[in-house]
């Protein structure tokens, strides 16, 4: 990760690669840093990067025009859109397992969303809508729940990946941010940035 280089981190154990975004493109590395790459140009921030390493795929979301979650291969090669028509999208998670990926739209809005879409970009729905400002996503598949940065109440929270039973697992008492959820470990990750 160069200097100035800022947004998502994303792991690839399958193939010894790091994967991050900047103002301008997704780059990535070796596991030690060595042999850094550009993978995809993006219009808007690389801020929004998940991998399935297993199945050779990159997406990442793209909020220039009328906006969309982009699908290519690990190397950056066939890049196209997988949904379009995505508002202000920020959070970008994989659930493998059930084939589904899922993001936010309208980050930080009181009109915040979880969308939800099988991996070949079809049977997109809206899984939970809330008033409290989605920003970063993580599943836990083993539970069927997903977890969420509510920017306005400050909490980590999690809802059903029905889109029911939303409850507060943290109050941060700041402004939380991407989310990390280790399954091996039950442990949750999170950035804040401060009160705002």
């Amino acid at each position: 990760v160069q200097p100035g280089d800022k947004f998502v981190l994303c792991t690839d154990g399958v193939h010894g690669k790091l994967y991050w975004g900047t103002a301008a493109e997704i780059r990535r590395s070796n596991l030690d840093g060595t042999n850094v790459e550009s993978v995809a140009a993006v219009a808007t921030a690389g801020y929004a990067i998940t991998l399935d390493p297993f199945a050779d795929r990159l997406y990442w979301i793209d909020n220039s025009g009328a906006g969309a979650v982009r699908v290519a291969a690990l190397d950056g090669s066939g890049a196209a859109d997988l949904v379009s028509g995505v508002t202000a999208g920020i959070g970008l998670a994989l659930d493998r397992s059930a084939g589904k990926l899922y993001w936010t739209e309208n980050h930080g809005s009181p009109t915040s969303r979880l969308m939800r879409c099988d991996l070949d970009g079809t049977d997109v729905e809206v899984v939970f809508a809330t008033a409290t400002g989605i920003d970063g996503i993580a599943t836990d598949p083993a539970a069927a729940r997903l977890l969420y940065s509510a920017l306005a109440a400050g909490e980590i929270r999690a809802v059903g990946d029905d889109g029911t039973g939303d409850t507060a697992i943290v109050a941060t008492g700041a402004y939380p941010r991407e989310l990390s959820f280790d399954r091996l470990s039950q442990h949750l990750y999170w950035a804040e940035e401060g009160a705002q």
